[in-house]
């Protein structure tokens, strides 16, 4: 099966993900009185889904672009799908929307629950710290992806 065949990606018509409007609205609040250049304002949500001709969705990303840099807030892929690309297909198309619109690094984060790490290096993303918790077990790790090579 050729998974470009089978699945398209589409962005999402119910953009109601309230923890990044929210997230939005509060950065808006706070770069609108400062000196920031106009071009940084901008906020772009993004969310998108991988889905057949039936409307069965597989896979899914979301996330922002504002200022100079996108955020990517969640990513995922139905587990019978994994490992064929569709990740990376979602991938891009964030990376698209960002190198649209001058961003010059996605950052994103991800648990040592999922077996993700791997994905992430295998994408370009470089590990920039890693935070243990005691409570709970779980490691938080914070991710990069430079687009622009002469930016760090």
């Amino acid at each position: 099966m050729k998974l470009s065949e089978e699945l398209i990606v589409v962005e999402d018509q119910n953009k109601n993900l309230s923890s990044i409007v929210h997230y939005k609205k509060m950065m808006e609040e706070i770069f609108s009185n400062s000196h920031v250049d106009e071009k940084f304002k901008r906020n772009i949500l993004i969310s998108f889904s991988a889905t057949k001709a039936d409307n069965t969705v597989y896979g899914g990303i979301t996330g922002w672009v504002g200022y100079d840099f996108a955020l990517l807030e969640a990513i995922w892929v139905e587990r019978s799908y994994q490992k064929m690309g569709l990740g990376k297909m979602l991938l891009n198309k964030l990376e698209k929307i960002a190198r649209d619109n001058n961003c010059y690094r996605i950052l994103t984060s991800t648990n040592n629950v999922s077996d993700s790490l791997g994905f992430w290096i295998k994408n370009g993303f470089e590990l920039m710290h890693k935070v243990e918790t005691k409570e709970t077990g779980f490691t938080i790790y914070y991710f990069q992806k430079i687009l622009s090579p002469d930016v760090k």
